[in-house]
C-alpha cells in the first residue's frame, strides 16, 4: 500500500490490456498476481475510473510502451 504500487497499478491499467481486464473482473487477484499491494480505498478509487476510459488513455500511449496481447489470450 504505497504510492509506488498505486502508480504501478495505474501504469499497468493503461499499458496492459490483459491486466486491465483482470483488474476489472477481480482487482484483488489482479494486484496479487502482479505482486502489487493497494489499500481498499485505493482499489475503490482506481475502480471509479471506467475500463473504457482507461482503454481510451491507452490508445493515446505509443504502442511500443504497451504490452502486446495475442488475440484470444487471457492473462
Amino acid at each position: 500500500m504505497t504510492q509506488h504500487d498505486v502508480e504501478a497499478v495505474l501504469g499497468r491499467l493503461i499499458t496492459d490490456e490483459a491486466f486491465r481486464d483482470l483488474f476489472f473482473r477481480n482487482a484483488r487477484r489482479g494486484c496479487l498476481e502482479a505482486g502489487l499491494h493497494i489499500a481498499p480505498v485505493e482499489e475503490e478509487a482506481l475502480l471509479a475510473t471506467s475500463e473504457e476510459e482507461l482503454a481510451q488513455v491507452s490508445d493515446l500511449v505509443d504502442a511500443r510502451l504497451c504490452r502486446f496481447r495475442f488475440p484470444g489470450t487471457e492473462e
